[in-house]
C-alpha cells in the first residue's frame, strides 16, 4: 500500500545527475575561459612584438643606409636596435628636374635586416626596405647657373 503524503526533495539519482551536470557545465567553462586566457596572453605577447617593430621602424628612418650601413642603438631604455643593411639596386643619379637640370644626389635601394631586443619582449627579426641617399660629388663641384 502506497502512503498518501507525496515524498519531498531529490532523490539519490537525481542528485547524482545533478552533480555530474553541474561537473560537465564546470569543466567546460573551465577550457573555455582558460582559452581565452591564452588568447589573450598571445595577443599581448603579439603587440609588443608589434610594438618593438614600430619603434624600431620609426627610429631607422632617421638613419641613411647609405651612410651606416650597420650598428647598433638603444632608442629608448630596454630596447636594442642591431641592422644591417645590403643593397638592392646599384647607386644610381637622381632623377632630372623639370627644366633638364639633374638631382644633386645619388640614389640605392636597400634592404635592412633588423633584430630589435628587450627584456620584457624578447627577440624580434624582420626586414625593412629603405632609400639610401648621398650628395652628387660631382654636382658639388659644377658652378651654379
Amino acid at each position: 500500500m502506497k502512503s498518501a503524503r507525496p515524498q519531498a526533495g531529490f532523490g539519490m539519482l537525481e542528485a547524482i545527475v545533478a552533480l555530474v551536470l553541474f561537473a560537465l557545465v564546470g569543466s567546460t567553462l573551465f577550457a573555455w575561459i582558460n582559452t581565452n586566457l591564452d588568447a589573450a596572453s598571445r595577443l599581448r605577447q603579439r603587440e609588443r612584438t608589434q610594438r618593438q617593430m614600430q619603434l624600431a621602424t620609426a627610429w631607422l628612418q632617421t638613419r641613411n643606409p647609405l651612410a651606416e650601413a650597420s650598428g647598433e642603438a638603444e632608442p629608448e631604455p630596454g630596447t636594442r636596435v642591431r641592422w644591417q643593411a645590403r643593397a638592392v639596386t646599384p647607386l644610381t643619379p637622381g632623377a632630372p628636374f623639370p627644366g633638364g637640370t639633374f638631382s644633386p644626389f645619388r640614389l640605392a635601394l636597400y634592404e635592412l635586416d633588423v633584430t630589435v631586443s628587450a627584456a620584457n619582449a624578447g627577440e624580434t627579426r624582420f626586414t625593412l626596405t629603405r632609400l639610401g641617399v648621398e650628395r652628387d660629388p660631382v654636382t658639388e663641384l659644377l658652378p651654379a647657373r
